[in-house]
């Protein structure tokens, strides 16, 4: 869940919707995606907060906020809103949002197992995430 990898399905999940002729969900889906990586990306540089020691993977950068704790909550969140707008099988809805909960949250404990990040740097990503999810939504409904 590396963020070029889910810029990349959200492209292509925009050119979907451009084919589909609806605009506005593949511009929702572009600058959302499009804004998180932005934001993770100045905040680190802006934070340049030190990973902690003894990492059991090769990271490079800095810590905070968790990229793969905003990113994958931003690209899950999108999938979920299209998906709730769009169908009508309750069954589905549920079985999507609770797939994704668990993904995003498992994706954020990976990150401490692997001693990449501390804590504060998932719950940093996860806040970050839902904040630029919101205002997606928000601005993708008017």
């Amino acid at each position: 869940f590396d963020t070029k990898f889910l810029i990349a399905i959200i492209l292509i999940l925009a050119l979907y919707h451009f084919i589909k002729k609806s605009e506005k969900d593949a511009l929702f889906s572009i600058i959302t995606i499009s804004f998180g990586a932005s934001a993770v990306f100045l905040i680190k540089e802006l934070i340049q907060r030190a990973r902690p020691l003894n990492m059991l993977t090769n990271e490079t950068g800095f810590a905070f906020p968790s990229g793969h704790a905003t990113m994958p909550l931003i690209f899950f969140g999108i999938i979920v809103f299209l998906i709730f707008k769009n169908r009508k099988s309750q069954a589905l809805k549920q079985t999507l949002l609770i797939g994704s909960i668990l993904a995003v949250l498992i994706i954020g404990l990976s990150r401490l197992i692997l001693n990449a990040h501390w804590l504060t740097d998932i719950l940093g990503g996860f806040a970050l995430g839902i904040f630029i999810l919101t205002i997606g939504i928000l601005l993708r409904k008017n």
